[in-house]
């Protein structure tokens, strides 16, 4: 089945849209490469309408990933963030 980035981009956007976890993509949706990832992102970012305030670089991956950080993700704290749970990923960033 071929890839189709604006189901995968459907997907992602019903999930940021209900807050309601995605299992597994469909096959039609699922990318298989990271261009065809990085295409499927771009028309997330496009259909959610949400400003783009920043760029996610994953230094430690040996590609280089990258995503968009959009604004209604991102929250300004006052100060150090204790992260007791494991399965959370937070990022951080300065101005």
């Amino acid at each position: 089945m071929r890839f189709d980035p604006a189901a995968a981009a459907a997907h992602l956007e019903w999930s940021w849209q209900t807050g309601l976890r995605l299992g597994d993509l469909p096959p039609g949706s699922r990318p298989s490469s990271l261009n065809s990832g990085y295409a499927a992102q771009a028309l997330f970012v496009e259909r959610i309408g949400e400003p783009v305030i920043g760029w996610k670089i994953a230094g430690a991956s040996p590609r280089g990933l990258r995503g968009e950080l959009i604004k209604r993700s991102c929250h300004r704290v006052p100060g150090p963030i204790a992260s007791p749970t494991f399965g959370q990923h937070p990022q951080f960033s300065r101005r």
